[in-house]
């Protein structure tokens, strides 16, 4: 039983660390989100001004902005993960050399890891930037994370679905929007009440929410990638 964990953690290693060598070469993902990311956050910065209103007010649209920024740019780079296999006509060998599972969970680590290098830019610029006041610092890192994780949990799967089509961006985002709404709504809640310091018992909804789509996405797509993969 230990050997059959150890081959499936080795497996799971090398499709991560084949995704990981070759967007450290062009970091083509990497680009694509920050380059997003950064110039969505300058234009906004520079066009709004959320001085003067309630506190309420202000926090909600700091809070929107703030996974608009996320959302849409975990949309320009997250694709990319199943797109260059078909591109690079490496996807057939894939299918071949390893199991379903093992190539989702490499391909979701290498995701995650992927939003929470990006996260680690984005996130402090936007606070330089926007000038939030967070009163709850271990409430928005935990929103943050979750919802990072989360994020990436449901669009891996979506990911392998749109690698074959011809219209890959746009149907990405087109799927992933709906799908990513309970999510969004939830870390936009909980991200208010880091700004304006809620009681910790008042969002726990939301963290409930986030923590519960991330188990249920990351486990309903492994149940199903390999009829997508194989399909």
């Amino acid at each position: 039983m230990r050997i059959m964990f150890l081959s499936w953690v080795a497996e799971v290693g090398a499709v991560f660390g084949k995704d990981t060598r070759a967007e450290f070469r062009s970091r083509s993902a990497v680009n694509a989100i920050l380059l997003f990311a950064l110039t969505t956050l300058a234009v906004v910065s520079f066009s709004l001004s959320a001085q003067g209103l309630a506190p309420i007010i202000k926090a909600r649209i700091l809070a929107s902005l703030l996974w608009i920024v996320l959302f849409f740019s975990a949309m320009s780079g997250l694709p990319r993960v199943f797109v260059k296999e078909e591109d690079s006509r490496t996807a057939l060998a894939l299918r071949l050399t390893a199991r379903p599972e093992v190539i989702f969970i490499g391909k979701l680590l290498f995701n995650v890891a992927l939003l929470l290098v990006v996260t680690a830019a984005v996130v402090p610029l936007y606070l330089v930037l926007m000038e939030p006041v967070v009163r709850q610092w271990s409430l928005f890192l935990g929103v943050v994370v979750l919802g990072m994780g989360g994020l990436a949990g449901s669009s891996t799967l979506l990911a392998a679905l749109v690698a074959k089509t011809t219209n890959r961006g746009s149907l990405f985002v087109v799927l992933a929007f709906p799908l990513l709404l309970p999510l969004l709504v939830s870390a936009i809640n909980g991200t208010v009440g880091a700004f304006l310091g809620t009681r910790p018992e008042e969002v726990r909804a939301s963290l409930i929410v986030l923590a519960a789509y991330l188990a249920a996405t990351v486990t309903a797509s492994l149940m199903l990638f390999e009829f997508v993969w194989d399909g």
